[in-house]
């Protein structure tokens, strides 16, 4: 019971950590939007229809929010009622009353063959997400990604099939996805694809409660810098975090978001690899400690 009690407290408290990371994006999600979202995407697949939204924030409309939502599914004022492929439409209950928004402008009336994957001008993050839902994987990002959206109309017949069509899509963007043992894809620059296969760290940290497993979602980092990430870090490994004042300056937003079931020790994994790209490794320091220090590529 003890046990139990001990695992219970540190989860609750890694929870905590995760929810102040990403506090700037809880408190903008808590907010009104706009009233008619956007909509860049629908994906029709036999066992997945979902539509691709984008709502900007009421209050700071400089902030966009990029939502993956099928039906039935409600996300602040929000709803997301009938996804009809066919005319490349959605309606929604937005603030309690019902809108009907178009993907483009070639929606009016129904098409002979309707794609799969239907999307305009998507967002880059939107995309990836579907491709790691798809390819059943997460998406480790490389820190310089371009700054892409997709426009496209492609049939699939399944998930495998959708996640190639991204796959491609990701290609034709100079944008190469490189498998990493059974729960990651590395999505990485092609120019930068040697660079990335030769920079993966390997933690040699204990991880207490290794193999439990988090839900997708479960970390959810926003361009999140040092600051925020490495606490979470020293939290999982179990270990104190001793400061390293040359790192004070340095401006490393991550972004990681776990699309699939991962353990402890997985997660520690991806946030090592995500640290290492960036020239930073964390190392033990004593019994208790970690610190994070800069690193020389090889």
């Amino acid at each position: 019971m003890l046990n139990c009690q001990m695992f219970a407290t540190g989860m609750k408290r890694l929870l905590l950590l995760i929810a102040l990371t990403c506090a700037l994006a809880v408190q903008l999600n808590a907010q009104t939007t706009n009233p008619i979202p956007g909509l860049s995407g629908i994906v029709n697949l036999p066992d997945r229809k979902c539509a691709l939204l984008e709502a900007r924030d009421a209050r700071l409309h400089s902030y966009l929010r990029h939502l993956i939502m099928s039906e039935g599914e409600r996300s602040l004022e929000v709803e997301v009622l009938h996804i009809n492929p066919e005319r490349g439409t959605v309606e929604l209950r937005v603030a309690g009353s019902n809108t009907v928004i178009a993907l483009g402008s070639e929606t009016n009336a129904t098409t002979a063959d309707t794609p799969a994957i239907a999307l305009e001008k998507a967002n880059f993050n939107s995309v990836l997400d579907l491709y790691a839902e798809f390819s059943g994987r997460t998406a480790l990002q490389f820190p310089s990604l371009p700054a892409s959206t997709f426009t496209l109309r492609a049939p699939a017949a399944n998930r495998a099939e959708a996640a190639k069509v991204l796959e491609q899509a990701m290609a034709d963007r100079d944008v190469v996805t490189i498998p990493h043992g059974e729960k990651f894809v590395l999505i990485v620059p092609k120019a930068q694809a040697t660079f990335a296969g030769e920079h993966l760290a390997e933690n040699k940290l204990a991880v207490p409660g290794e193999n439990q497993t988090l839900p997708p979602g479960f970390v959810n980092m926003i361009g999140a810098d040092l600051s925020q990430v490495l606490p979470i870090y020293a939290d999982l490994v179990g270990r104190k975090l001793e400061r390293n004042d040359s790192l004070r300056l340095l401006v490393v937003p991550i972004a990681f978001r776990n699309q699939t079931s991962l353990t402890k020790a997985e997660v520690v994994h991806a946030m090592d690899v995500l640290l290492r790209w960036r020239g930073i490794a964390v190392v033990p320091e004593g019994d208790d400690l970690i610190k994070p220090v800069l690193v020389s590529p090889k």
